[in-house]
């Protein structure tokens, strides 16, 4: 969601997730619909591939948490981390697409939730 931050979550060995790499593409057309981000998970994918499809769109970010902005919208996003361990020593990178981002939600349906809330909490 764009003014929502995006935090990936990876599962990786004999790294530190501090030394790590992060890479952010704003991709110019919306991949495959078939492949549902939620399923791909953090996988690593045909570098020759993903490079070659990110070397006509510009990083747009280069650290682990990205917030989206406006013209991220309706765009899926290329996100790439590439580990590094202690010593220095980096590895394969890994790669894995946002779902489509959409709108942040509209704070005034939250605002009228909250309205209600503590009168609730309240009576019960």
């Amino acid at each position: 969601m764009a003014g929502c931050p995006i935090v990936p979550q990876v599962d990786i060995e004999f790294s530190d997730i501090k030394k790590c790499t992060w890479s952010w593409w704003r991709l110019p057309k919306p991949i495959d619909e078939s492949l549902n981000s939620d399923f791909i998970g953090m996988s690593v994918l045909d570098p020759t591939y993903q490079i070659h499809s990110a070397e006509s769109t510009p990083k747009i970010h280069r650290s682990r948490i990205y917030w989206p902005t406006q013209e991220d919208l309706g765009k899926r996003l290329l996100i790439q981390c590439i580990p590094c361990n202690a010593s220095g020593r980096y590895g394969n990178p890994a790669y894995i697409y946002s779902s489509i981002v959409l709108e942040e939600p509209k704070l005034s349906a939250i605002n009228r939730r909250q309205c209600i809330t503590p009168s609730y909490i309240e009576t019960h």
